[in-house]
Formats: structure tokens, C-alpha cells, sequence
């Protein structure tokens, strides 16, 4: 954990934090990952493979790190996430809402946020629930017409529209993913 204090005149600030090629051109190299609460115990091998792949600039996680969002499992989480040498970048999951959620933002951070690296813009959107938050969907719209001419990539634990039209594996509502994507 970084800690940075500033002092600031009255006014409007932008503070931007990222690497020093954020902004440079070119193709790079990210893994995602989702679903490994029931590998959590074994998840170590898989951020050691992680680690390995050449060009990674960090990993972005779908959700569902623990199986039922136990103290004890974000701390083995937390152990097993320290051989890991990529920035890691996460959504919440189904599962982490067994318990309080704030057992993960207190760990993470918001669950649903956007950035941008290079000419590529990430969405994280927060489905735990099977759907999106009303004051979520306000982000993700002015967040997907911030990021409309380029290439966006949108995250979130359940797919708003299953392909296969099985409602377990979607939004809860039709008609709510329907209206997203």
C-alpha cells in the first residue's frame, strides 16, 4: 500500500497515477481471470503461469474470488496474491456477496471503476447481484461514450446476456441486458 499526501491550492485537480507508458502506442498484453473461489488453495500455480507471460501489464478479475466471502478466505486470497507480480484489478463477484461487501472493497476498492491504458478503455461494472445499480448504469453509460472511440472492453461477473438464454448464466433481467449492451 502506497500513502501519498498533497497539498493542493483551492481548485479543480486531476491526479492521474500511472505507469510511465500508459499513454505510449502499441500493442501490450493483459490476463484475465475470474471465478477461483474453489481454487483459491491452488490459485498460487496459476499467478505463477501469470507471471511468466511476457508483456503482461497487469490482470483484470470477474469476480467470484471466494467461494463464501469468509475473513478467512480473503486472507488466504490476500497471501496467495503477493506472488503475484502484476497489478491486479478486480470486480466483485456473486459470491463475495455471501457476506459484507465491504470484506472486498475494504480489500479492492469500488467495484465497478474505468480506466484507460494506451488507445484501450476497461470497464469494470459491479454484477454481484446479477444485474447493474441504477447510479452503476449512469457510470457505465457516461464511461462507455467516454471511451467510444476506441477500442472498450467491458467487465463484469455475469454476462448481461447469456448466449446460450439460460437466465443463470445472464442479468437476472432480460431486459435490463438487453438495454446494455
Amino acid at each position: 500500500t502506497s500513502e501519498f499526501q498533497l497539498e493542493l491550492p483551492a481548485g479543480v485537480h486531476r491526479l492521474r497515477l500511472a505507469p510511465p507508458d500508459a499513454t505510449a502506442p502499441g500493442a501490450f498484453r493483459f490476463v484475465a481471470l475470474g471465478d477461483i473461489q474453489t481454487g483459491l488453495p491452488e490459485v498460487g500455480e496459476v499467478f505463477a503461469a501469470m507471471n511468466r507471460v511476457e508483456g503482461a501489464r497487469f490482470v483484470v478479475f470477474m469476480g467470484d474470488l471466494t467461494e463464501r466471502a469468509e475473513l478467512e478466505e480473503y486472507a488466504m486470497a490476500q497471501q496467495q496474491l503477493e506472488s503475484l507480480q502484476l497489478p491486479f484489478y478486480a470486480t466483485l463477484g456473486n459470491h463475495e456477496l455471501w457476506e459484507d461487501p465491504d470484506r472486498f472493497f475494504s480489500r479492492f476498492g469500488r467495484a465497478s471503476f474505468h480506466f484507460a491504458y494506451r488507445d484501450v478503455a476497461f470497464t469494470f461494472a459491479d454484477s454481484g447481484d446479477a444485474g447493474l445499480d441504477p447510479v452503476v448504469e449512469d457510470w457505465v453509460d457516461d464511461w462507455l461514450d467516454e471511451g467510444k472511440a476506441q477500442v472498450h472492453i467491458f467487465l463484469s461477473h455475469f454476462p448481461p446476456i447469456d448466449p446460450a438464454g439460460t437466465r443463470d448464466g445472464s442479468y437476472r433481467s432480460h431486459r435490463d441486458g438487453h438495454r446494455l449492451v
